[in-house]
């Protein structure tokens, strides 16, 4: 399966597809075929480089990011 990167309107980038992210403090995050993973590009998520949802209260504009 090859993998995905899309953009979503108004929040995280989604990966979908089998990758593995190495995040700065050691995590690692394997996605399966079919599963997603969504990276922060607000900036406000507590759970950099993840998404935790943060853009919803910060009304962010993802045509400017």
């Amino acid at each position: 399966m090859a993998v995905e990167i899309r953009f979503t309107k108004e929040g995280p980038i989604e990966i979908k597809g089998q990758v593995t992210l190495h995040a700065h403090d050691g995590r690692v995050v394997q996605a399966k075929p079919g599963d997603a993973v969504y990276l922060c590009r607000c900036g406000a998520s507590m759970a950099k480089p993840f998404c935790d949802g943060a853009h919803a209260a910060i009304a962010f504009d993802g045509s400017l990011a």
